[in-house]
């Protein structure tokens, strides 16, 4: 009775135990757990350590990023606000993308914005320079400085013998990469990073096979027709050229600038030309408004004189008053004709001269 009762107790401590498998087997499930444990901890442990690091390096480029924007931020501002000057610096060797109202390095996604400047440039530069220069703006009174950025590896080959090519010619810097012909010369390329023609008073011409390595975005062109101001835009396409892309106007030598040195588009498809000259266009219109207040405040005063310098600045706080009308459409429906407000400004420009002949104070 005994032994059965001990016999049944056995059997149910094997079941509990686990002991009627046989040891061999029972211990290699047990080795075979431990190994699955241990190498599933340990990968979700790698993995965590994995995201940490990157996690740590886009936190590390990103404070990277904004202080070489932040550099380059700091050069706009030496650069802008004296007109004329010329400012070639070092940069690291990345890739920054232009837009109308900011710039980024590009794929941070950080953009930096320009504020109130009024910045010309190409959609993307490459390299380890950047060249910036400012040019004023003054239609006939000074508005604003234009600023204009590239690289030297960007060619630009202005095309023409008038009076304007010359002229615009001489006043590009010499640390820009820029060529000058009366005709279009046999092409050749030097392996730039982007090639701008500028065409005065001709089509856009020329075999473009020998830039067949370039992406068709990367070799442009404008064509000026200075009778109008009339600006349009090209790019390669295939071994010629596209039809215009896009019509412009330009309003004086800076505003020219301005379409040589940007690209037609930026990367998001604004037309940047367009959009810096609505912005220029606005400014005009809160400078104009002050110098249109100053000319009505010295003919009431020339008026309470009976001097006859009064007639001058009557006619200039009308002319001011067109100026300003045509500046506000201008700020908000630009790319269109400029030629009125060209009018009323070269008017302008005689009625300041002939106040000056007349010892009145002038009108700006």
């Amino acid at each position: 009775m005994d032994l059965k009762k001990g016999s049944k107790k056995g059997s149910v401590n094997h079941i509990f135990t686990g002991h009627f498998l046989p040891k061999g087997k029972k211990g290699f499930i047990e080795i075979q757990f431990n190994w699955i444990f241990i190498l599933v901890v340990g990968t979700i442990i790698l993995i965590f350590f994995i995201m940490l690091i990157a996690k740590q390096k886009d936190v590390s480029e990103e404070r990277v990023n904004k202080k070489i924007l932040t550099y380059i931020d700091g050069i706009l501002t030496g650069t802008e606000v004296r007109k004329k000057v010329t400012n070639t610096v070092d940069i690291p060797n990345i890739e920054l993308e232009f837009g109308c109202d900011s710039y980024t390095i590009a794929k941070s996604g950080a953009p930096k914005s320009f504020r109130a400047r009024h910045i010309f440039a190409p959609n993307s530069v490459k390299g380890r320079k950047l060249i910036g220069w400012s040019y004023d703006w003054s239609i006939p009174y000074r508005v604003t400085n234009f600023l204009y950025l590239t690289t030297p590896q960007i060619r630009y080959m202005l095309i023409g013998s008038t009076d304007l090519a010359k002229e615009i010619n001489s006043s590009i810097p010499e640390d820009i990469n820029n060529e000058f012909y009366p005709s279009l010369p046999a092409l050749i390329d030097k392996n730039n990073n982007k090639v701008k023609f500028v065409f005065f008073n001709q089509n856009p011409s020329g075999d473009l096979s020998v830039f067949s390595g370039m992406d068709d975005k990367d070799v442009t062109a404008i064509k000026i027709t200075e009778s109008s101001n009339k600006l349009d835009f090209y790019e390669k396409e295939g071994n010629s050229w596209s039809s215009s892309l896009g019509i412009s106007y330009y309003f004086g030598e800076a505003s020219l600038m301005g379409a040589i040195f940007s690209d037609y588009k930026d990367n998001n498809g604004e037309a940047i030309y367009d959009c810096v000259m609505r912005k220029a266009f606005k400014k005009l219109n809160l400078i104009t408004d002050i110098y249109k207040s100053r000319s009505e405040s010295l003919y009431e005063y020339y008026n309470s004189m009976g001097d006859n310098c009064k007639t001058y600045h009557s006619s200039a706080k009308t002319k001011l008053g067109e100026i300003k009308s045509f500046s506000n459409i201008l700020s908000q429906g630009f790319p269109q004709d400029i030629s009125s407000i060209k009018t009323k400004s070269e008017e302008l420009f005689s009625l300041n001269d002939y106040a000056q002949l007349d010892s009145c104070t002038l009108i700006y």
